[in-house]
């Protein structure tokens, strides 16, 4: 029976037991609702705008792992179209990536995770007082 329901999910989400690397061309965002402007996946399949997620996450609570705002998993990992990493970017998408990949920092990993989170809160608070 779960293996079943996983199936389905996965032919839901790209056709394939693969997830995709891209988001479906039409689709958008369902956050903003518009088109995808550095889009990132969740690790529960949804695409999103990655600003977009990242203000939902800082908007609901900054200390624990953002909730989907689609299926209501908790999102532990954050990953960037693929193409993004290996093209040329403007500063805008390089500030996006950098906070995926801070968020990625906090709450992927477990007892690393919560060891590179308490890390990371401390140099922001130098960061900010400074």
């Amino acid at each position: 029976m779960e293996t079943d329901d996983t199936d389905r999910k996965m032919e839901e989400l790209g056709g394939n037991k693969r997830l995709s690397e891209t988001p479906p061309d039409d689709d958008c965002c369902p956050i903003c609702f518009g088109p995808f402007t550095v889009p990132c996946r969740s690790n529960c399949g949804h695409w999103y705008c990655g600003s977009c997620i990242l203000q939902f996450w800082n908007y609901s609570s900054a200390s624990k792992p953002c909730g989907c705002p689609m299926c209501t998993c908790m999102i532990v990992n954050l990953m960037p179209e693929a193409s993004l990493e290996q093209q040329p970017q403007n500063q805008e998408v390089a500030e996006v990536l950098k906070s995926v990949r801070r968020y990625n920092l906090l709450f992927l990993g477990g007892a690393c995770g919560f060891i590179q989170a308490v890390n990371i809160f401390f140099l922001l608070f130098l960061a900010e007082s400074a």
